[in-house]
């Protein structure tokens, strides 16, 4: 998978896609924690995760979710380059430097 992606970088750059998905990319520990709260917190909450879902919509609810999220990212990223998390992180950290 990351010889592939090596592969293709050049056509993200050229097709200006690589931009798009670097915005995510800077906002993992929020997303990650969104995935865990608000993803999984939904399926349990519906009572989903006794693995009653077929594989096809497995993949479509992640896909769903993966694009949410990224919109969500691309939006956050015109008020903060850094996601809300990543900001406290770095607020908390660098106060402790000084």
């Amino acid at each position: 998978m990351i010889g592939a992606t090596l592969l293709v970088t050049p056509l993200l750059i050229r097709l200006n896609i690589a931009q798009w998905l670097a915005i995510p990319g800077r906002q993992t520990l929020t997303l990650y924690v969104a995935h865990i709260l608000i993803g999984m917190g939904l399926l349990e909450a519906m009572g989903k995760l006794d693995g009653s879902l077929s594989s096809p919509m497995i993949f479509t609810i992640a896909i769903l979710f993966a694009t949410l999220t990224s919109l969500y990212a691309q939006l956050w990223s015109r008020i903060n380059p850094r996601g809300p998390l990543e900001a406290l992180m770095r607020l908390i950290t660098e106060g402790k430097n000084k």
